[in-house]
């Protein structure tokens, strides 16, 4: 099927196919639903306010500033804690024999490195007998380069505005 090529051919393409609508448009619906039918409103009766009873003049007892609260729990005085025991440091006394309970715990242990390597597939000594000269593959491959100078751009030189400011500007206005 060939697409339409442009927005009046889409139209056209749709010609005779438009949406029937039975009834009268915008008639409404008449009908009540199953939900409605099922589940009706029920208007709520009003509640009770929260608010106290105006009429409430209190007791006709004369208040003396004393609560049962401060009759059952009486205000003791508090001791101040003794001091603590000072005593001086007193170091050990006993001479270092040179171990402790981490490197008696975690004793180290001889490896062979030959047993390693066979496990691993890596070798375990120096590749080369020959002396260090500070040659690596690293340097042969990657040459260090000398940098270019900056080269300045031809453009020409800031002029600032020569204009006088009016005190305003178009910022938050």
């Amino acid at each position: 099927m060939q697409q339409p090529t442009s927005s009046t051919d889409a139209r056209a393409h749709y010609q005779g196919r438009e949406i029937q609508l039975h009834g009268q448009p915008n008639a409404g619906f008449a009908g009540q639903s199953s939900y409605k039918q099922d589940f009706p409103g029920h208007i709520p009766e009003p509640r009770q306010p929260f608010a106290p009873n105006q009429q409430y003049a209190g007791s006709g007892a004369a208040f003396d500033g004393h609560s049962s609260y401060k009759q059952d729990f009486p205000a003791h005085p508090i001791e101040p804690r003794p001091p603590a025991p000072g005593g001086q440091y007193q170091p050990n006394t006993a001479p270092f024999d040179g171990t402790s309970a981490y490197r008696d715990n975690y004793r180290g242990h001889n490896i062979d490195p030959s047993q390693y390597a066979r496990h691993t597939g890596r070798p375990t000594g120096p590749l080369s007998t020959a002396p260090f000269d500070g040659a690596s593959s690293y340097k042969q491959d990657y040459p260090q380069h000398a940098l270019q100078p900056r080269q300045a751009h031809g453009g020409p030189a800031y002029q600032p505005n020569t204009a006088p400011f009016d005190g305003t500007s178009h910022y938050k206005s």
